[in-house]
């Protein structure tokens, strides 16, 4: 359903970007991981609304692929958008605590 939904051209925009997050994260585990990247990779912008939330499943693909160094890299990149909600760096926060044992 999500899928369906991010594909309808006609729906609104922010619809279609937020079943496309919901429709990624549910296939976190199935798709292949340049796949959910290709489908984020436009909100992986700073200053985008939806950039923490890209931020964050970049993250996980990225742990995901054993890549833990540059989850770090990006969280600490991510940190420093002054755009970002304190919600979102919280947990950026907490991700990197469990990545780095510090």
């Amino acid at each position: 359903l999500l899928k369906t939904v991010y594909d309808d051209k006609s729906a609104p925009e922010v619809i279609r970007t937020i079943a496309l997050f919901g429709y990624a994260s549910n296939q976190i585990e199935t798709l292949p991981s340049e796949q959910i990247h290709t489908m984020i990779a436009p909100y992986l912008v700073a200053g985008n609304p939806f950039y923490g939330s890209a931020t964050e499943l970049e993250i996980v693909l990225l742990v995901r692929q054993n890549k833990q160094n540059e989850a770090v890299s990006l969280i600490d990149q991510a940190l420093t958008i002054s755009s970002l909600s304190s919600a979102t760096k919280e947990r950026l926060t907490v991700m990197k605590q469990a990545l780095t044992d510090k």
